[in-house]
């Protein structure tokens, strides 16, 4: 409630001075935190957050295109989902940011493995977890989820869950 308020006067400063870019950054964190409380108003704010941001060809709309993917897909709107999180990998690529492409990369983990494309997801939790990523406690916790579902528990995946468990502090990156 303290991110809407203060989020929802960031809007007000940023409209009254123009700045559509900060409007849409603005929409972006009201919307998620509106969501996060189970407000669906969120999900208007989200959608103005990327509109606004396509509309300036800002790097904003690959924020708001995970954060309303991951909205829907909390929701259960997988379909819908799946096809924010494409359209924010292609802003992503368009923009040329390692970060957030690969942001996008780890997203279709959970895509692969909702779909039940688990080969797929696991071979990418695979390579994730060898290279540099964004979460890789997400990704490890992802991995031996696919390793249960697939009913292949291993030695390996109790170890990816006592590493997710406990943070595995040195793969945190500050």
């Amino acid at each position: 409630e303290e991110a809407i308020r203060v989020g929802s006067e960031a809007l007000r400063m940023a409209e009254e001075l123009g700045l559509a870019e900060l409007q849409a950054h603005a929409l972006d964190s009201i919307g998620a935190a509106r969501a996060a409380i189970g407000d669906l108003r969120g999900l208007r704010d989200l959608e103005q957050s990327i509109a606004i941001a396509v509309e300036l060809n800002s790097l904003e709309s690959v924020r708001g295109y995970v954060n309303l993917g991951t909205c829907l897909a909390e929701l259960g709107d997988l379909e819908r989902a799946f096809e924010l999180y494409a359209q924010g990998r292609q802003a992503a690529e368009g923009f040329g940011v390692p970060d957030r492409i690969r942001w996008f990369e780890e997203e279709r983990l959970y895509e692969w493995y909702w779909r039940g494309d688990w080969d797929s997801a696991f071979h990418r939790a695979e390579v994730e977890v060898g290279d540099a990523v964004v979460d890789p406690l997400a990704v490890r916790a992802h991995r031996e989820l696919l390793r249960v579902a697939a009913r292949h528990p291993d030695l390996a995946a109790q170890g990816d869950h006592r590493r997710a468990r406990h943070g595995a502090l040195d793969d945190l990156v500050l």
